[in-house]
């Protein structure tokens, strides 16, 4: 049986390496990467299961990158689930909805992001 790969990308080491730790001991692995950039590129030769991205990455904002990956015929199916802080009511869930798979908004509850992966990984 094939360990899911989950790669996060953010700007914020904490959330990161928190997710990183909750979600290595749940049997699964995970790569932390700095920025949309560097994610792209990695993606390249090692799509991963699932992403879990940052609404405001350094180097682009997290639709831009969900918009690249969705333009890119190797890599429009894989799921998506964004944390954002954005509060606008209409502007988030139109931008992430037809962009990701998911979004929780910041500050969120491991649990409920937790909850959100497995049932992605899941199918």
């Amino acid at each position: 049986m094939k360990i899911p790969l989950i790669m996060l990308v953010g700007e914020e080491p904490v959330i990161e390496d928190t997710l990183k730790v909750k979600f290595q001991s749940r049997g699964w692995q995970v790569e932390t990467v700095r920025g949309g950039g560097a994610a792209v590129l990695l993606i390249r030769d090692n799509a991963p299961d699932l992403l879990i991205i940052e609404a405001h990455l350094p180097d682009m904002e997290g639709y831009t990158f969900c918009q690249q990956l969705k333009d890119n015929p190797n890599t429009p199916d894989i799921p998506i689930i964004v944390l954002t802080a954005d509060t606008d009511a209409v502007k988030t869930p139109y931008l992430y909805n037809t962009l990701a798979r998911s979004y929780l908004r910041l500050p969120f509850s491991p649990a409920t992001l937790t909850q959100a992966v497995e049932n992605i990984l899941q199918g």
